[in-house]
């Protein structure tokens, strides 16, 4: 009920409309809980259907993702009717992002490479961190998907992600929002039911990774505690 219907309907008109399909959303039985992460999908594929090197839209996707992702928290913590309300405000930020119901079949059909790596799962996790570390974000999301698929735990998958995100000098403006944008999209897909989940072929994990791979920038600090470390791992071996 919270699913690709229920999604195009959340930005295929206006607001109106979009809070409309979240109320016959409830009515139809869809917890407000299912229906928050039906928003999420919604906001990730904005963020996917974005163009490549278009950072201002990349950027404000991401912003209404990370809206969705708080309100999917809330529904999830706190059950009662008189915090429902601020499903319909998320209805009208998804529906205000644009692009209508073309960008959610634009960012389903975008192309995924063969994914590099072995089978091990530390493998394929290290692969992950790699390619996205080079900003090869398809090859790292193809890697990622064939390590969920093989029923392997997202959560270890997840931080990997962030690691990426967190190499960002906080220094710089965009620093600062890359890793909540990043975590917002990896916990809401940890939160998802099993039926919109879709076993790594989702919109939030291609969300997480592109936000990762995509907002880069200074990591002069990073690198700086990262040759520390292995300075002092080398010393005591």
């Amino acid at each position: 009920m919270a699913g690709l219907n229920f999604q195009r309907a959340l930005v295929s008109s206006d607001a109106s409309y979009a809070c409309e399909a979240t109320l016959n959303a409830l009515k139809a039985g869809a917890s407000p809980r299912g229906v928050a992460a039906g928003m999420t999908l919604a906001a990730a594929s904005h963020v996917n259907a974005v163009p490549d090197g278009d950072r201002t839209r990349l950027l404000a996707a991401a912003q209404t993702l990370l809206y969705t992702h708080a309100v999917h928290v809330a529904m999830a913590q706190v059950q009662d009717t008189h915090v429902w309300p601020i499903l319909y405000t998320a209805a009208g930020a998804v529906n205000a992002l644009g692009g209508g119901a073309g960008a959610l079949e634009a960012a389903a059909r975008a192309t995924v490479s063969v994914g590099a790596g072995g089978t091990l799962p530390a493998t394929m996790l290290r692969s992950v961190e790699e390619r996205l570390g080079q900003g090869d974000t398809p090859t790292a999301l193809a890697t990622a998907q064939r390590y969920l698929q093989t029923g392997n735990p997202a959560r270890a998958l997840a931080g990997v992600i962030g690691t990426i995100a967190a190499r960002r000098d906080t220094s710089d403006a965009e620093g600062l929002l890359a890793m909540p944008y990043v975590a917002a999209a990896a916990e809401s897909y940890q939160m998802l039911p099993t039926a919109l989940a879709g076993g790594g072929q989702n919109p939030l994990l291609t969300a997480a990774m592109r936000l990762a791979g995509e907002l880069r920038g200074p990591s002069g600090v990073a690198e700086r505690v990262r040759a520390a470390i292995e300075e002092r791992v080398a010393r005591i071996q």
